[in-house]
């Protein structure tokens, strides 16, 4: 499981934070990752069987990562 505080370490040069807060929560929202509450309060987040398949899919055919970037844009744009 990663925390949201490692996630923003590991990307924090890489992706703006406000928009890794929104990617993780359309992931969750999608059932692609699970968020969990730790000890100390702090979100965490494992992926889920959903995600991985998903994962393993995009991995074999990497062209339907801009086909699904442009619903999602879509959908955020009719929202």
């Amino acid at each position: 499981m990663l925390s949201i505080h490692q996630l923003l370490i590991l990307l924090e040069d890489k992706i703006p934070k406000d928009s890794l807060v929104l990617a993780v929560e359309s992931l969750v929202k999608k059932g692609f990752l699970e968020q969990y509450t730790d000890e100390h309060g702090d979100f965490t987040f494992a992926v889920t069987e959903s995600g991985n398949r998903m994962s393993q899919l995009l991995e074999e055919n990497p062209e339907l990562f801009y086909e699904q970037l442009m619903e999602d844009l879509e959908e955020e744009d009719n929202e």
